[in-house]
């Protein structure tokens, strides 16, 4: 539920291929960000419905606090 003090991300993108098997990682990819959502009070999630790819975050606006 998104609240007056958040803000909603909301990423759509257009599958256009599969993903190559074995692929070198760079770093954390989805998880370091639903990670990273979850440490600010937040939350991440992402979605595949035929060939759309779907990413929501809703996150907590700062109110003053050192974070």
């Amino acid at each position: 539920m998104v609240g007056a003090d958040d803000v909603m991300i909301l990423v759509s993108n257009q599958v256009r291929f599969a993903p190559v098997s074995g692929s070198p990682s760079r770093g954390f990819g989805l998880i370091g960000l639903k990670e990273r959502a979850l440490s600010v009070r937040g939350d991440l999630s992402v979605k595949r419905s035929g060939d759309e790819f779907r990413l929501e975050a809703r996150l907590p606006l700062p109110n003053g606090e050192d974070t």
